[in-house]
């Protein structure tokens, strides 16, 4: 009995009997409040069955990491066709509509920073509940990228250099890069990138650093590198120009070797400085087993002008040798200290004359051997 009501309600319906039975309803002895008897009614009706929703989530697992972009998805059913609703919950809080019903999703926007406890449900029209539960790391901070040792983004060099650029975050998983136009390259488990710049030249970096939760941050470094195959410590900016020109690896070597001999910083200097417009220069004192380096005139470390010939004297004027200038090495050319038949010259002073189109040019040089 039912006291008082205008509606009579049976729930649960399970209490009724089993889906599908038949029941059967008879109302007597009804009356209003009024005490007047109401008319008995009798009818009956079959139990239809009800089976809960279904739900589930399809993209990330218990303490799974979600991004700044990053959505938990999932599906749901009900196979009474009475699915109403999908609705979530984060850390016991309020249920809040979920987006979509049979395919769903709850946007990474809606969850907390850090961990949180998710709640996900599906509510059919009549009631029914099917509920899911996972702990959801969120991390929506974007990487930051820097380079190391105090190198800026947009630096000059002239000795090849290691750029390490560092990645951090607490979830850190790798890199994207390219160097000017050519493909991207991947590293992955690693917060550092190391690259080495080790030719002259101009290099755009394109770097792009990405955590576990799929958060990426960009970076765009830009180096100029002038690279000197000799060590330009210790010289003058003109000095530096100098040598910076020298790209064969054996002229090179003679040139360290000089330079870094006791005074041989003084030398180099000296070549620098007599061979800009129409100046020629040599080395004046030499090893037993050194070449003579003539340094033709040049203007900024490169060649204005090739002599016609180079002819070797001695100190009497007799003409020694004319060096083989398809020889040459840049501005530079090379005197073994020999004569024209092959044999080394004794200690002495010598007269190289260079002649240019326009005019020529006088270099004393003096061999000691025993000058180490």
């Amino acid at each position: 009995m039912q006291n008082p009501a205008e509606i009579f309600q049976f729930t649960p319906f399970s209490e009724l009997g089993a889906a599908g039975e038949k029941i059967f309803v008879n109302i007597k002895a009804v009356q209003d409040l009024a005490g007047n008897a109401c008319t008995t009614s009798n009818f009956s009706f079959f139990l239809s069955s009800n089976t809960p929703p279904f739900i589930a989530i399809t993209n990330i697992t218990n303490w799974g990491l979600i991004g700044a972009g990053g959505s938990i998805n999932g599906i749901a059913s009900d196979i009474d066709g009475n699915l109403d609703r999908i609705e979530f919950s984060l850390n016991n809080y309020d249920y809040s509509a979920a987006n979509g019903l049979a395919s769903w999703d709850v946007k990474a926007s809606s969850i907390p920073e850090g961990t949180n406890l998710l709640y996900v449900r599906a509510v059919d029209s009549l009631g029914d509940i099917c509920c899911k539960t996972i702990y959801v790391n969120a991390d929506k901070t974007k990487p930051h990228l820097f380079v190391r040792g105090g190198i800026g983004t947009n630096d000059a060099f002239d000795k090849p250099t290691n750029i390490c650029v560092e990645m951090r975050d607490i979830h850190p998983d790798g890199f994207t890069w390219r160097i000017g136009n050519s493909a991207y390259r991947y590293i992955s488990n690693t917060a550092i990138l190391n690259l080495c710049l080790d030719k002259s030249g101009v290099y755009t970096i394109d770097i792009i650093g990405r955590d576990a939760a799929q958060n990426e941050s960009q970076l765009r470094l830009e180096y100029f590198l002038d690279i000197s195959l000799v060590n330009t410590d210790g010289l003058s900016e003109r000095a530096k120009k100098f040598v910076k020109k020298i790209n064969d690896m054996d002229m090179a070597d003679r040139i360290s070797d000089i330079k870094n001999r006791s005074g041989g910083i003084a030398v180099i200097e000296h070549l620098a400085t007599k061979s800009t417009g129409t100046g020629t220069a040599a080395t004046i004192v030499t090893r037993n087993d050194d070449f003579v380096l003539v340094v033709c005139s040049q203007e900024n470390g490169i060649a204005s002008q090739i002599p016609k010939s180079i002819v070797i004297y001695d100190r009497t004027g007799n003409m020694l040798r004319r060096l083989d200038l398809s020889c040459m090495r840049g501005p530079i050319a090379l005197w073994d200290k020999r004569d024209a038949r092959g044999n080394m010259v004794p200690d002495g002073l010598y007269f190289l004359i260079a002649n240019y189109p326009t005019v020529s040019v006088s270099i004393p040089i003096i061999i000691l051997d025993r000058i180490k």
